[in-house]
């Protein structure tokens, strides 16, 4: 028995079809871009508090190997982090003043040196979670008042004991993120990264919206969230 054959649809997709299928991969594309986006802002963010950290942490170090008083220095305009010893005074006396008087013509480790310094990267600002721009009063609270230098900063004594406690702020450009280095107990001079959230009650530490990742120390809530 001979069969006839059967038509088949024409294969292919129609036009309409096509351009939803385009439509769905750009809207995918335009998503994880925006996802990564988001993503790398807040790697850099991170970076910057954790470098921060731990020049700060290598300043109280070297204070008390070497015995001297150090100092890490917040430059606003300079976008920079710095840390060094305080041996001497501008005329060389041996004498803290707690400015930056270096001399390359003097003996290693006899006058004030560099320890360790950072810029701050990509769109990372100096930046209290309170004010409405970059470099305001909550970007930089408590520390040392340092003469030459309109920040405060955080000065080590030789014993490894900070002069005062307080904290550096950071945010992304676009102020949706916050995150603070804060330096306490005075006795050990402790350097913590903390995240601000005001959505929990205030940290029982401290009265502040500033906690250390994982749970809330009263709810048990995760005390960072990270905006988009």
């Amino acid at each position: 028995m001979t069969r006839t054959p059967r038509s088949s649809p024409e294969s292919g997709y129609s036009l309409m079809e096509i351009l939803v299928v385009v439509a769905l991969i750009s809207l995918f594309a335009t998503l994880s871009i925006s996802n990564l986006s988001g993503a790398l802002k807040r790697a850099k963010l991170l970076s910057a508090a954790q470098d921060t950290a731990a020049i700060v942490r290598l300043a109280r170090l070297e204070a008390i190997k070497r015995s001297v008083p150090t100092v890490v220095e917040i430059d606003f305009d300079a976008r920079l982090i710095r840390a060094w010893t305080d041996i001497v005074d501008d005329t060389g006396a041996p004498v803290s003043n707690l400015m930056y008087d270096p001399d390359p013509t003097a003996p290693s480790g006899t006058v004030d040196y560099l320890i360790k310094q950072f810029y701050l990267e990509g769109n990372v600002e100096f930046w209290g979670a309170t004010d409405a721009n970059p470099e305001e009063v909550e970007a930089v609270v408590g520390l040392t008042d340092l003469p030459d230098n309109d920040v405060n900063g955080v000065v080590f004594n030789p014993d490894g004991s900070a002069r005062a406690i307080g904290a550096i702020r950071f945010a992304d450009g676009r102020g949706a993120n916050f995150l603070e280095v804060f330096l306490a107990p005075v006795l050990t001079g402790r350097a913590q990264i903390r995240k601000y959230n005001p959505a929990l009650p205030v940290n029982p530490e401290d009265g502040s919206f500033y906690f250390n990742q994982g749970p809330h120390p009263t709810t048990g809530e995760q005390a960072w969230e990270w905006e988009p």
